[in-house]
């Protein structure tokens, strides 16, 4: 099959970075390949309404993504580790570029994560947990995008993701949804980077239209700073809910590090902030919206996850 200069495979279309990707692909007339384990979701079937050529399979399945990945031009890369045992996504990783190359990619785009370059450097890592793995499997991701070989590629790196108060991922919060309180390993002076993972898309789409501009770039994706409380203030009034934020003490932290990952999170993520330029990310000119305006979008999702 020849390679297409408009075809792109999109990993983990059926997520929020991913279906976000492959919707604003299809909106300027690109086609777009995926893979899905559950062709019966609802998701698989939104994406095939807009033209999304969407096959069975996942990332271990080689056959499937080769298949998949044949006559694309671009690929954008979005990996997650194994949830079922915490098992890295790197193989997934090698094995996806390897194909890839193969196909005749040209250029990858990779959602990676802000804080990867030197976490051990910044106040609040803690080593040999859950997270800093994580973030060590995405720098090593991002070490094999750029030694790949492809004619271009870019490395985005998203903020904290906008939905995460948005089911699924809410339930990384528990107790939000049921009692209107976030309680937090965060601080009442943490300014967290927030990002609209429309906006990754936004960024994704201009790449693989412009690869000339964005090859070699590796670009943090932030739109505002936002504290925990202000946070809260914005989610209760689109909720109709009065909404705060509730701080762990370093001693509740401490009895938790070991058996939740998520706290261990939001720890290392109290200087989140320094880890992005919020200037420079604007001045690539793609618009980027607020927590305001994207809680405004989602009033259907919003009235799902807190009904």
């Amino acid at each position: 099959m020849s390679t297409s200069s408009t075809t792109a495979f999109v990993t983990a279309a059926t997520g929020t970075q991913g279906e976000a990707v492959a919707r604003h692909l299809r909106a300027i007339g690109w086609t777009v390949h995926a893979t899905a384990r559950n062709m019966d979701a609802p998701v698989v079937h939104s994406l095939q309404s807009l033209g999304v050529e969407v096959t069975p399979g996942d990332w271990e399945d080689e056959a499937a993504l080769t298949a998949a990945i044949a006559g694309c031009s671009s690929l954008f890369l979005n990996l997650m580790p194994k949830l079922a045992d915490f098992t890295s996504e790197v193989p997934h990783a090698r094995r996806i570029l390897a194909i890839a190359k193969a196909a005749g990619v040209k250029h990858v785009v990779y959602s990676s994560g802000l804080s990867v370059n030197n976490p051990e450097k910044r106040a609040y890592y803690v080593p040999n947990s859950m997270p800093a793995e994580v973030l060590g499997w995405k720098r090593e991701i991002e070490g094999l995008v750029r030694a790949a070989g492809f004619e271009a590629w870019t490395i985005l790196r998203g903020a904290f993701f906008m939905p995460n108060f948005l089911l699924p991922k809410v339930g990384m919060y528990p107790g939000l949804r049921e009692t209107n309180k976030w309680t937090t390993a965060l601080t009442a002076e943490t300014r967290m980077p927030m990002v609209d993972t429309e906006d990754i898309a936004k960024f994704a789409v201009a790449a693989f239209r412009d690869p000339g501009r964005f090859h070699r770039q590796e670009i943090g994706i932030a739109s505002e700073l936002r504290s925990p409380d202000e946070l809260m203030e914005l989610l209760g009034e689109a909720t109709g809910r009065d909404m705060r934020a509730v701080f762990l003490t370093d001693e509740e932290i401490e009895a938790q590090k070991d058996t939740n990952i998520f706290v261990v999170a939001q720890l290392m993520s109290r200087d989140l902030g320094d880890c992005v330029d919020i200037d420079e990310a604007k001045s690539w000119g793609i618009p980027l919206g607020t927590f305001k305006q994207f809680l405004e979008r989602e009033t259907k999702a919003l009235k799902e996850t807190y009904p």
